[in-house]
């Protein structure tokens, strides 16, 4: 996955979470979760302003 994105160099993404069974609890549809850590170098990211 390394590489550029939308203009954002990647350099490593490492997996800090196994999958898990997470089914969403409004619908109970079907859903697994991970997470991931990523090292990236680019652009500043539009941020949503909480007091707006």
């Amino acid at each position: 996955m390394p590489g550029v994105r939308g203009g954002v160099t990647v350099y490593r993404v490492q997996e800090v979470g196994g999958p898990m069974w997470l089914p969403d609890d409004q619908t109970s549809a079907p859903r697994y979760a991970f997470a991931v850590e990523i090292h990236m170098r680019g652009r500043v990211l539009d941020t949503p302003n909480p007091a707006a």
